[in-house]
Parts: C-alpha cells; structure tokens; sequence
C-alpha cells in the first residue's frame, strides 16, 4: 500500500516539477525570442536612420533628371540589407538593389507609413511570387534581381520610417532576412537538454523528498497496524470465553426466565458481533502487513462457476438465485487463489445480506485489453448515490440500523478493496439505489494467456 501511495507521490512530484521547468523554459524562450526581435529591428532602424539623416538633396535632384542613376556610394549597408527611399506619391527616389525590380518589398507598411508611424513587419518571402504578392500592377514577369537579396525564399524583417519634415517628405525603408529563426535553434535546443536535465533532477528530488515525507507517516501506520493486530489477538481469547461462558450457561440452565433468557440472548450476539469483529480486523491488519501474496494463474471462467456451485445452497436458503455465465473462451487471471475466493464469497455474501429477498446474482468474466474482469452483479435494493463513494472506507456502513441487524461490522468491503490491491487490481462499486449493484473485480491477465488465440 505504502510502495504504491509513495509512487502516486513521486509522480506528482515529478508532474509539479516537469510542470514548473516547462514553464520557466517557455517563459525563457519568449524572453530571448523577444530580446533578438527587437534587437533586429532595433538594427534595421539604426539602418533606416542613418539613411535618412544622410545629405539626399543631389539624390532627389538626380532621380527628376536620370531615373536610372538610383545607386550611391554615400550610403552603405551590410550585404544582406537592403533599402529604399520612397517618396509619399509612392514613386522610388533610390534603391540598394540594381535591375528593373525596385518595388518595396512590404509596399502595405509604405502605404500605412504615410501618416507618420513607423511600420515593423515580418513577411513570409517567396522569391518567385514576390512580384504577385507586392505589386499587383506590375508586369514583371521572370526578370533576375542583381543583388541576390532577393533570390531565395524565407522570412525577412521589414523596418519603415516615415520622414516627413524634409523637403520633400520620404519614407526610409529597409529589410533584411530573419536572422532571429536560425538563432532560436541551438538556443531552443540548449533549452530542452536543460528541461531534460531539470526533470531528471526533480525526479530524484522528488523520490526523495517523498520517501523522507512518508516515512513517518509509514512508521505511524505501522505502530496502528501492529497495535490493531496485538489488541484483536489479545481480544480473541475472552471474547471467545465469553461466548463460551454464554453458550454454557444456555445448555446448563435451559429454564431461564424471560427477562434472564432475553439477556443471555443479547449477551451471546453481542459477543458472536464481537469475534467477528476483532477477526475481520486482524485480518485487515495482516492484509495492510509486509507479506506477500502468493500469485497464481486462475481460470477465471472455471473459478466463476466453483463460486456458483458452492454458494447456491445459502443463496437458495435466503430465497434468491445465483448463476454464472461462462466465458466465450479460457481467461487466466494472476492473482492469490485463496485471497481472490475469501473476496468474492465475502463480496456474494453482501449480496446474499443486502439484496433483499427474491432478487438474483449474476457472475460474469470478462477481458478487456490487459485485464480481466470478474462481475458480481445483483438486482437488489441497490446503494444510494451519497453512499457509493464511502462503501469501502472502514467501518462505514449506508444503513446502520439494518446493518448491526444482520451483523455487519463496515469492515467487509474495506477488506476486500485492501485484498484486490494486494493481488495488483482494483475494485469498483456502481449501484443506483432500487436498480442493484455491480462490483468489478479487475486483475491483470496472465501474460501466457495473452498469446493464446
């Protein structure tokens, strides 16, 4: 129990931890990528502005007498930049790049430009498209770009600053290809060895942290398993002198009177309560103990029907039914054989107590996947909503009243749950109250089973 509450532990350690390096590593990565964005336009405006703080009078002179003249040897840029100088009736006063393919290259930021806000735009660039997507006008039509900025296709940045209080007014634009993607990859890269790295550091932090937190809590446990264990076995024996002692008194003297007979009576089932009691616990103990269980190979099919035979006789007495149905072929369960049968005689005999008179029990076997499914099915009075989640709990009981009638202790189901977990299953309750209950018995399928056809 405690090995398997220390792994759901770990794993939320391990989920918290992974969570939190996730977090911070998609926080760092925007942080970065924000820091080279505004790096690259920050150097593509430094590019525009010294552009624009540059003498253009003889360039704007020269573009009214020779259209061709568009190259200078007074303003230079890397090899990967580029640059135009726009006028605001939209017409090229100067270019960086040479040949008849001049146009801007984000003509929608020199449009929005206009009105003196500094554009910035990221567009995707397809060399053989550019002239469609970027001058719907132009006829241009397989014409090679000289400078090769242009020659390949990818993301580039787009920097556009207005100049409006020079005669004439102009805009500066100038682009560049992302440099900001290729950047992000080692950086990316880096980021998740280092998540790696972090949630291998949280896993054993986490192993850690858990083992030292539930150690006191295992060492507690403990000390209440073996004081519950030590107390049902010091009770056992004057709880059963006791019993005795009643039983005697009832055969020695057979003439009570009433009052003194209706006493003996309660004093023998209080006592017969009390035995059962002090066994189930003990039992619970030594389930919630080290030991372990001694899996098997089961038949799960055959053993359904064992289960039927022998519990007919008492499902009959109490006027009910009881049927198993077979499976289409052989399903093999690993699970304790004795353990598995103390279960489900103890989880029919609820049904046998509770159900009610007239109803029916029905035993399934089922596989799905990986696991095999032993249904205890009964059309009896059923358990309510608010009930359902507790039944397992221990000593929790939906009907006291009814309950301590017919001798239930609350301990029943408890043991059966801490039994199914020790062989490695689970055990699930669904009930609507009037329509019956259905208790699964799920176990892991034998591994040889899985290759038969």
């Amino acid at each position: 129990m405690f090995q398997r509450a220390l792994r759901r532990l770990i794993l939320i350690d391990v989920a918290m931890a992974s969570a939190a390096v996730v977090l911070l590593l998609v926080v760092a990565f925007f942080l970065i990528r924000t820091n080279l964005d505004r790096s690259a336009y920050r150097n593509l405006e430094d590019v525009a502005e010294a552009i624009s703080g540059s003498d253009l009078h003889e360039i704007f002179e020269k573009a009214e007498e020779h259209r061709s003249d568009f190259k200078t040897e007074t303003i230079t840029t890397s090899g990967s930049t580029s640059y135009w100088i726009i006028g605001l009736n939209k017409e090229i006063y100067l270019a960086s790049i040479t040949g008849s393919d001049i146009r801007p290259a984000h003509q929608a930021d020199a449009t929005r430009a206009t009105n003196g806000s500094v554009q910035k735009s990221i567009i995707k660039f397809d060399s053989d498209d550019w002239a469609d997507d970027h001058d719907e006008e132009s006829e241009h039509e397989g014409d090679d770009d000289d400078s090769g900025f242009f020659s390949s296709s990818g993301n580039i940045r787009v920097v556009t600053i207005p100049v409006l209080r020079s005669n004439p007014p102009y805009l500066v634009q100038v682009a560049s290809p992302d440099t900001v993607g290729p950047e992000l990859r080692p950086i990316i890269i880096s980021l998740l060895i280092t998540g790696a790295i972090g949630v291998v550091i949280a896993a054993i932090a986490g192993a850690v942290v858990a083992r030292k937190t539930m150690h006191p809590v295992q060492k507690a446990f403990e000390l209440q398993r073996d004081f519950v264990s030590g107390a049902s076995h010091e009770l056992r024996t004057p709880v059963a002198v006791i019993q005795a002692n009643a039983d005697a008194i009832q055969r020695l003297v057979p003439n009570l009177e009433h009052e003194d007979s209706t006493i003996l009576q309660d004093l023998q089932i209080e006592s017969q309560f009390l035995g059962e009691l002090i066994g189930r616990l003990s039992e619970l103990a030594r389930l919630q103990g080290d030991s372990r269980s001694q899996l098997d190979v089961v038949d799960v099919g055959k053993f359904n029907d064992e289960l039927a035979r022998s519990m007919g006789v008492l499902v009959n007495n109490a006027g009910m039914k009881i049927s198993a149905v077979a499976p289409s072929k052989p399903i093999y369960a690993v699970a304790d054989r004795v353990m598995l049968r103390q279960v489900a005689l103890s989880l029919i005999d609820n049904s046998i107590k509770y159900a009610g008179n007239g109803a029916s029990i029905e035993l399934t076997v089922t596989a799905e996947n990986d696991q095999c499914q032993l249904m205890i099915c009964d059309d009896g009075i059923g358990i309510s909503e608010e009930h359902l989640p507790h039944v397992t709990e221990r000593f929790y009981r939906a009907d006291k009243a009814r309950s301590r009638k017919i001798g239930g202790s609350g301990l029943g189901l408890s043991i059966a749950d801490e039994a199914v977990n020790r062989m490695g299953g689970t055990l699930e309750i669904s009930s609507d109250k009037g329509s019956g209950t259905v208790i699964t018995i799920a176990l892991p399928i034998s591994s040889s089973a899985l290759s038969q056809p």
